[in-house]
């Protein structure tokens, strides 16, 4: 009798542990860092094409413009010193073109630094990109991007975006 009461003993501490370590980890709420980089991932997201994609997945690969940029962007790319301001509404356009230039296409993001003042966001960081264009030569190249980003209702929007210089193809 002593040794099951010593297993039951170790399963409940061993189940407490568990039911701690989840609610912990559920009830944890992120770091202004770690929503930030949350918002950018969901940009990265944006280039990424796989080779099959349905429409009802690229329509929700659309709602991400809303979750991710402020109602006015500027996207500027700083070597062909071009700079242009968008509304949400007419980046999915410029999406779609996008994707339709390209037969598969991936992107994603590394060694970010963020700067926080107030409610505003200054974010630098290397962004990969690999795409397979229907026509031309493939592309493989990262490039220093600048993020500015604005939080409103707890949420962080990117308000500006600045794709520099190429660091390494």
């Amino acid at each position: 009798m002593t040794m099951i009461k010593k297993h039951k003993r170790l399963f409940l501490l061993l189940l407490m542990l568990i039911v701690a370590a989840a609610g912990y980890r559920l009830f944890k709420a992120p770091t202004e860092e770690e929503k930030i980089e949350k918002t950018l991932r969901e940009m990265a997201t944006l280039a990424d094409k796989p080779e099959e994609i349905s429409p009802a997945e690229f329509a929700v690969k659309l709602k991400t413009l809303q979750r991710v940029f402020a109602e006015n962007v500027t996207i500027e790319f700083g070597a062909h010193r071009f700079s242009d301001i968008r509304s949400r509404r007419s980046l999915e356009p410029l999406l779609i073109n996008f994707r339709k230039h390209f037969a598969k296409a991936g992107c994603s993001i590394s060694d970010i630094e963020i700067n926080i003042t107030n409610e505003r966001a200054s974010v630098v960081f290397a962004c990969r990109f690999i795409g397979r264009p229907k026509q031309g030569a493939a592309v493989d190249e990262i490039r220093d991007v600048t993020c500015q980003l604005v939080k409103l209702e707890n949420k962080w929007y990117i308000e500006r975006v600045s794709i520099n210089d190429i660091l390494e193809r």
